[in-house]
């Protein structure tokens, strides 16, 4: 297209071929719609913001992992799916029943991890104290760096999802 045109045989050939084909791709430059699909990473945000949200609605509600109550936990994780699909990708996740299928699954995965965590802080005596705490390199705390050997360490940074603790009169642990 244009005054002075450049080609090659291959794209001759498609012109030869259909020339409508080669006007929408070359003249216009349409491109095929993309069409959204729910990965592995999709799943894994979806179901770590859920569990994100619950331990929000759970502090909001003044509620412990330990006195909830399993239909309790089970409403609100329903809820903090439902937040976290709606949040995620402008809705696009319940444009299709696949997406909605693989949501519900989503859904059952995030309800059977809550009453796991239950369970294990139901048998001990740490609390929840913070979540999504960031740490860095930059933060001068011995426990980011680490030596490989006499000449070379590695500083790390990253997000811890939860922080339990439990306290004593002498001690934090």
């Amino acid at each position: 297209y244009g005054n002075q045109m450049t080609g090659s045989v291959t794209r001759l050939e498609l012109y030869a071929a259909c020339a409508f084909a080669h006007f929408v791709n070359f003249g216009l430059e349409l491109k095929e719609r993309q069409e959204y699909q729910i990965g592995v990473p999709d799943l894994g945000n979806i179901f770590h913001t859920a569990i994100e949200l619950y331990s929000k609605k759970l502090k909001e509600r003044n509620l412990s992992w330990n006195e909830v109550l399993d239909e309790e936990r089970d409403q609100i994780a329903k809820e903090c799916v439902e937040e976290a699909t709606c949040n995620y990708g402008n809705t696009i996740l319940l444009s299709s029943k696949r997406n909605e299928y693989v949501i519900m699954r989503v859904e059952r995965m995030v309800k059977r991890t809550l009453w796991a965590l239950s369970e294990h802080m139901k048998k001990g005596e740490f609390e929840p104290k913070g979540y999504e705490l960031q740490f860095s390199y930059m933060d001068e705390l011995n426990a980011t760096k680490l030596s490989l050997s006499e000449e070379e360490s590695m500083r790390l940074r990253g997000r811890i999802d939860r922080m339990d603790t439990y306290e004593t009169k002498d001690n934090i642990y």
